[in-house]
């Protein structure tokens, strides 16, 4: 998130991102991947769905879309050349992905300097990525849209334009009374409803953005 948010700012000059890199080092496996979730979850609140083993492996979540925003902005670091070769590797045996395992490797493919393989193993993968998609506007519960993989015009062909600005103006049309957008999965606790809002609102507000769509909001 942290990460984001610097790239967001265009702010990846700033120390905190080799002291990132320092810290990811100390949290990786053996096999240069981060784990979805450390154990130290355990010592805070935190949703159920945050659980872990002692020694939990290596994942694409959040691994690859860490290691794509640093190859995104040129950032060279030890840990960065482990982790790149954890995704390569990952990918290489990934069968039946889940949405996030499918945003993560996105965003890994998008930035990774070898274009060539990265656009190889797109080809090879775009029909399993596009098997995590919802494209049933009115599905409820916890689904992902093609926006949700591509927020953001992407180097990689994964939506034609059509379907795009059709789930664009489902997406006007979804900002509610208050001028913001709600998330779609269980909140373990009510008093972080408010605080995803807000992300996800300006989420949403870049997203529109990015596609030139910011002026048709009403």
């Amino acid at each position: 998130m942290a990460l984001w948010i610097l790239d967001e700012l265009d702010a990846f000059d700033s120390p905190m991102v080799p002291a990132a890199c320092d810290y990811l080092a100390s949290v990786t496996t053996p096999d240069g991947g981060v784990p979805w979730v450390l154990p130290t979850v355990r010592d805070a609140p935190h949703a159920p769905w945050w659980q872990t083993d002692d020694d939990p492996p290596g994942a694409l979540v959040p691994t690859a879309p860490i290691a794509g925003l640093l190859h995104k902005h040129g950032i060279t670091h030890p840990w960065l050349d482990g982790a790149t070769a954890f995704c390569w590797a990952r990918l290489a045996d990934l069968k039946e992905p889940g949405p996030y395992d499918a945003m993560a490797v996105l965003a890994f493919l998008s930035h990774v300097p070898d274009r060539e393989r990265a656009l190889a193993e797109f080809d090879r993968l775009r029909d399993t990525l596009l098997g995590t998609v919802t494209y049933d506007l009115s599905a409820p519960g916890h689904v992902h849209h093609p926006l949700d993989f591509a927020p953001r015009p992407s180097p990689l062909p994964l939506f034609p334009q059509d379907l795009l600005d059709a789930h664009l103006d489902a997406l006007l049309a979804a900002q509610s009374e208050e001028g913001g957008w709600g998330a779609n999965w269980p909140m373990w606790t009510p008093l972080v409803e408010h605080e995803w809002g807000g992300y996800i609102t300006v989420q949403r507000l870049r997203t529109l953005q990015a596609y030139g769509r910011l002026a048709d909001l009403p």
